[in-house]
């Protein structure tokens, strides 16, 4: 099963990637862009329950003073993220592309006890959803994505595995 362990900031701190990427939109000139929210994520290939992987992130992946979290199946995904009132980009490494903060965060979970097939890490930014769709493919070819190794997805992660290489 592919699950996300979905990080973001606790709700009094602040969401200081949110904020770098909102100040860059700016600088570009973007003012459809008024609302942004950052977050990081693991997804995490394993037939470990949920209550594993809540362990496994409270441990490991999560610094609980300044950061929550939450885990879902990445199948129930696009239900949870299709109604939603933001426009969301994901931003993943391409297939090939080494992810060396994913095969660390694999082999630390393996560590714990853990099966872990695969782990890729994935940053998502939740946007306002009248934004201008010129606007959001500008800020992300121009500040949220290095096109030589990265990829924007467009909407809610839609596979069920962590394909080798990507």
């Amino acid at each position: 099963m592919l699950w996300e362990i979905e990080v973001q900031p606790a709700a009094r701190e602040v969401d200081r990637e949110a904020a770098r990427v909102l100040a860059a939109s700016h600088d570009l000139g973007i003012a459809s862009i008024r609302d942004i929210r950052a977050t990081h994520s693991f997804l995490v290939q394993t037939e470990a329950d949920v209550d594993k992987l809540t362990r496994a992130a409270s441990r490991l992946l999560v610094d609980r003073v300044v950061e929550t979290h939450t885990i879902r199946s990445v199948a129930s995904i696009a239900d949870d993220e299709t109604g939603n009132e933001c426009h969301l980009l994901n931003v993943l490494f391409k297939p090939g592309v080494t992810d060396n903060v994913a095969e660390s965060t694999r082999r630390a979970l393996q560590d714990l006890g853990l099966d872990i097939e695969a782990v890729a890490t994935c940053r998502k930014y939740r946007l306002n959803t009248d934004a201008d769709i010129s606007d959001l493919a500008r800020l992300a070819q121009r500040v949220l994505a290095n096109d030589a190794i990265e990829h924007v997805v467009d909407g809610p992660l839609t596979f069920d595995s962590i394909a080798l290489g990507s």
